[in-house]
């Protein structure tokens, strides 16, 4: 594995919890289902090889209708070109990282209405080869509260 420091950027590498703690013992399926976020693991060639029902939920698209497509299918199709060179970046130099507070990511749900989401990257080295785990939290309250704080602070800007 490699590490990359760059600003808030950095791989995680595996570790024993400090001070002689245990993780409970769950399985991996329960633990990624009892995320509040939607889950995603992407192979090296951009195809999804897992779902958890948080995304399944969030984007209308069933796990069968999900496994094996390109990761693409949750992108609009405006996004799609960019989106696949950004994916290619990412898989030749693969870190951990939140993609941050950015208005412009949005998921394509199934009936091809549109989310604002944010989403987190990590590399994950699998017996079958390495993954990219993308958790996705829906923003639309977090993104409508804060228009309407932008509108309300315009507002007052407007009277003073």
């Amino acid at each position: 594995m490699r590490t990359r420091s760059s600003g808030s950027h950095r791989r995680v590498r595996p570790s024993r919890p400090p001070g002689g703690q245990q993780a409970p013992a769950v399985s991996v399926d329960h633990l990624l289902e009892a995320l509040p976020d939607g889950v995603a693991f992407v192979d090296k060639d951009g195809r999804i090889v897992y779902t958890n029902s948080i995304l399944q939920k969030l984007s209308g698209y069933r796990s069968a209708e999900l496994v094996g497509q390109l990761v693409e299918l949750l992108v609009p199709e405006r996004l799609h070109a960019y989106h696949t060179a950004r994916r290619a970046e990412y898989v030749g130099n693969p870190y951990a990282r939140s993609m941050g507070v950015n208005p412009y990511i949005v998921v394509r749900r199934k009936d091809g209405t549109e989310f604002p989401v944010d989403i987190a990257l990590s590399p994950l080295q699998t017996a079958s080869g390495e993954v990219v785990v993308a958790t996705l939290r829906d923003a639309s309250e977090r993104r409508n509260e804060e228009g309407r704080r932008r509108l309300m602070r315009l507002m007052v800007d407007a009277v003073e």
